[in-house]
Protein backbone atom coordinates (compact mmCIF):
# COMPACT_ATOMS: atom_id res chain seq x y z
CA UNK A 1 0.00 0.00 0.00
CA UNK A 2 1.53 3.34 -0.98
CA UNK A 3 1.76 6.77 1.12
CA UNK A 4 -0.95 8.32 -0.53
CA UNK A 5 -3.56 5.25 0.47
CA UNK A 6 -2.31 5.28 3.87
CA UNK A 7 -3.48 8.69 4.08
CA UNK A 8 -6.10 8.76 1.91
CA UNK A 9 -9.24 7.47 3.70
CA UNK A 10 -11.36 8.50 0.70
CA UNK A 11 -10.04 5.90 -1.31
CA UNK A 12 -11.27 3.20 0.62
CA UNK A 13 -14.65 4.59 0.49
CA UNK A 14 -17.62 5.75 -1.89
CA UNK A 15 -20.34 7.98 -1.26
CA UNK A 16 -23.84 8.23 -3.62
CA UNK A 17 -26.05 10.72 -2.91
CA UNK A 18 -29.74 8.16 -3.71
CA UNK A 19 -32.62 10.97 -3.15
CA UNK A 20 -32.88 14.76 -2.43
CA UNK A 21 -36.36 15.84 -0.85
CA UNK A 22 -37.72 19.44 -0.62
CA UNK A 23 -40.45 20.20 1.57
CA UNK A 24 -42.98 22.78 2.38
CA UNK A 25 -44.16 22.73 6.06
CA UNK A 26 -47.65 21.29 5.75
CA UNK A 27 -47.38 21.48 2.71
CA UNK A 28 -45.79 19.72 -0.83
CA UNK A 29 -43.14 17.18 0.50
CA UNK A 30 -43.77 17.32 4.15
CA UNK A 31 -45.16 13.87 6.08
CA UNK A 32 -44.32 12.21 2.53
CA UNK A 33 -42.06 8.76 1.96
CA UNK A 34 -39.09 9.14 0.14
CA UNK A 35 -37.34 6.19 -1.25
CA UNK A 36 -33.94 6.86 -2.94
CA UNK A 37 -32.84 5.10 -6.33
CA UNK A 38 -31.51 1.65 -5.94
CA UNK A 39 -28.02 1.88 -4.78
CA UNK A 40 -25.23 -0.86 -5.62
CA UNK A 41 -23.58 -2.33 -3.27
CA UNK A 42 -21.49 -4.84 -4.79
CA UNK A 43 -17.93 -5.83 -3.47
CA UNK A 44 -18.89 -3.42 -0.17
CA UNK A 45 -19.02 -4.90 3.69
CA UNK A 46 -20.60 -1.97 5.43
CA UNK A 47 -22.98 1.51 4.64
CA UNK A 48 -23.28 4.43 7.02
CA UNK A 49 -26.49 6.17 5.83
CA UNK A 50 -26.31 10.11 6.31
CA UNK A 51 -29.77 11.69 6.13
CA UNK A 52 -28.53 15.96 5.45
CA UNK A 53 -31.09 18.28 5.90
CA UNK A 54 -31.12 21.82 5.72
CA UNK A 55 -33.84 23.89 6.51
CA UNK A 56 -34.58 27.04 5.22
CA UNK A 57 -36.03 29.26 7.28
CA UNK A 58 -38.38 28.11 10.64
CA UNK A 59 -40.56 30.80 11.70
CA UNK A 60 -40.79 29.59 15.36
CA UNK A 61 -38.95 26.90 17.51
CA UNK A 62 -39.80 24.16 15.38
CA UNK A 63 -38.43 20.75 14.49
CA UNK A 64 -37.60 18.78 11.44
CA UNK A 65 -38.33 14.83 11.94
CA UNK A 66 -37.71 11.60 10.09
CA UNK A 67 -40.80 9.57 11.47
CA UNK A 68 -38.86 6.36 10.05
CA UNK A 69 -35.82 5.16 8.73
CA UNK A 70 -35.38 2.13 6.60
CA UNK A 71 -33.39 0.30 3.73
CA UNK A 72 -34.77 -2.32 1.37
CA UNK A 73 -32.56 -4.70 -0.86
CA UNK A 74 -33.48 -6.34 -4.14
CA UNK A 75 -31.33 -8.33 -6.39
CA UNK A 76 -31.51 -5.75 -9.51
CA UNK A 77 -31.72 -2.66 -9.61
CA UNK A 78 -35.44 -2.14 -11.25
CA UNK A 79 -36.84 -5.26 -9.61
CA UNK A 80 -39.02 -5.98 -6.61
CA UNK A 81 -37.20 -5.11 -3.07
CA UNK A 82 -37.80 -7.00 -0.57
CA UNK A 83 -40.10 -5.96 2.82
CA UNK A 84 -37.65 -3.12 4.38
CA UNK A 85 -35.55 -3.38 7.13
CA UNK A 86 -36.24 -0.61 9.90
CA UNK A 87 -33.40 0.96 11.28
CA UNK A 88 -35.64 3.57 13.27
CA UNK A 89 -39.12 3.39 14.01
CA UNK A 90 -40.52 6.89 15.57
CA UNK A 91 -39.93 10.48 15.12
CA UNK A 92 -36.27 11.49 15.59
CA UNK A 93 -35.14 14.87 14.87
CA UNK A 94 -32.95 15.88 12.58
CA UNK A 95 -33.18 19.60 12.93
CA UNK A 96 -34.92 22.06 15.77
CA UNK A 97 -34.58 25.89 16.24
CA UNK A 98 -35.48 28.98 14.39
CA UNK A 99 -34.19 30.56 10.77
CA UNK A 100 -31.70 28.56 8.97
CA UNK A 101 -30.12 25.10 10.67
CA UNK A 102 -28.70 22.46 9.47
CA UNK A 103 -28.45 18.78 10.73
CA UNK A 104 -28.00 14.95 10.21
CA UNK A 105 -28.50 11.67 11.18
CA UNK A 106 -26.27 8.68 10.39
CA UNK A 107 -26.85 4.61 10.68
CA UNK A 108 -24.64 2.24 10.55
CA UNK A 109 -25.45 -1.16 8.87
CA UNK A 110 -23.30 -4.63 8.03
CA UNK A 111 -23.98 -5.28 4.67
CA UNK A 112 -23.46 -9.43 4.92
CA UNK A 113 -26.38 -11.58 3.63
CA UNK A 114 -28.33 -8.92 1.99
CA UNK A 115 -29.23 -8.28 -1.81
CA UNK A 116 -27.28 -6.15 -3.90
CA UNK A 117 -28.96 -3.04 -4.70
CA UNK A 118 -30.40 -0.94 -1.57
CA UNK A 119 -32.88 1.71 -1.34
CA UNK A 120 -32.88 4.24 1.69
CA UNK A 121 -36.33 5.23 2.67
CA UNK A 122 -37.42 7.75 4.66
CA UNK A 123 -40.20 10.51 5.82
CA UNK A 124 -39.54 13.76 6.67
CA UNK A 125 -41.65 15.70 8.63
CA UNK A 126 -42.00 19.09 9.99
CA UNK A 127 -43.87 20.68 12.97
CA UNK A 128 -43.61 24.15 11.52
CA UNK A 129 -46.57 25.27 9.16
CA UNK A 130 -47.02 27.69 6.36
CA UNK A 131 -43.77 28.96 4.19
CA UNK A 132 -40.95 26.97 6.13
CA UNK A 133 -38.89 24.74 3.88
CA UNK A 134 -36.80 22.16 4.11
CA UNK A 135 -34.56 19.52 1.84
CA UNK A 136 -33.07 16.15 3.06
CA UNK A 137 -30.72 14.28 0.69
CA UNK A 138 -30.49 10.29 1.79
CA UNK A 139 -26.31 9.34 1.15
CA UNK A 140 -24.87 6.03 1.34
CA UNK A 141 -20.96 5.67 2.52
CA UNK A 142 -20.17 2.44 1.81
CA UNK A 143 -17.15 0.89 3.25
CA UNK A 144 -14.91 -2.08 3.42
CA UNK A 145 -14.61 -2.99 -0.27
CA UNK A 146 -12.42 -6.02 -1.27
CA UNK A 147 -11.39 -3.51 -4.77
CA UNK A 148 -10.55 0.28 -3.74
CA UNK A 149 -13.23 2.16 -5.27
CA UNK A 150 -10.69 4.82 -6.59
CA UNK A 151 -8.59 2.07 -8.01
Amino acid sequence: MGPALQHNIGAFLKAICGAVARLVAAGTGDDTEVVSAGIDTKGYESVKIVLAAAVDSQTADKVLNNKYVKVQFCDTVGGSYDTPVTLVAGSTTVVSGTGAQVGQQTYDLNLAGYKQFMQIVFKPDSTASGTDTAQIAAIAVLGGAAVLPAA
